[in-house]
This record gives C-alpha cells, sequence and structure tokens, in this order.
C-alpha cells in the first residue's frame, strides 16, 4: 500500500522538496549576510570602533546615533555645506580684516 501511495504522490513530494531547499537556502545566504552586517553584540560593523572615542565613552548608544552625526558626502552640493559650516564658508572671508 504505501508503494502506491507513493507512486501516485512521488511528483508533489519532489516539488514539496524543492521548494523547502530553496527556502533554506534562501535562508542560509540571507543569514550570512545578516551576520556580517551585524556583529554579536548588534551593531552595525564599523571601521573605527577600535578607536573611536565616543564608543568608548558612550557605548552602544553612540554607535546608534553615529550615522545621524558621522556622514561623509563626497560632493556636497552648496546648500548641504551652507547647512554644515555655516554662513562664514558660504562666502569667502579675509581673515585679516578679522584680527583689526
Amino acid at each position: 500500500m504505501i508503494w502506491v501511495s507513493w507512486r501516485q504522490h512521488r511528483s508533489q513530494a519532489i516539488a514539496c522538496l524543492g521548494v523547502l531547499a530553496a527556502l533554506a537556502i534562501y535562508a542560509i545566504v540571507l543569514g550570512t549576510s545578516m551576520r556580517t552586517a551585524f556583529s554579536h553584540d548588534g551593531l552595525p560593523a564599523c571601521l573605527i570602533r577600535a578607536t573611536c572615542r565616543w564608543y568608548q565613552q558612550e557605548g552602544k548608544a553612540a554607535c546608534h546615533r553615529c550615522p545621524q552625526v558621522v556622514t561623509y558626502i563626497a560632493e556636497p552640493t552648496n546648500q548641504m555645506r551652507l547647512a554644515a559650516e555655516g554662513e562664514l564658508s558660504a562666502a569667502p572671508t579675509n581673515s585679516n580684516s578679522l584680527s583689526s
């Protein structure tokens, strides 16, 4: 009886095993990428954490706020530069006029 049942449903069983194998492979790939993105302490990867004074002072809280504070933009627009540096950097000033 088992043989008859296997003969009738083997294509469905093979298809189900194929789907489960595909899901397992997807979960493994996704899991390894998530593992490399986050270290064991739940923080994102950081190149300067070993020498970061802010991390040494504040711990994990500093790492959660760091992307909001430290952002490098290779070619900032004038508007972004003005917002970051203030009005003094927008217009060149003569340093001699400040000392007199």
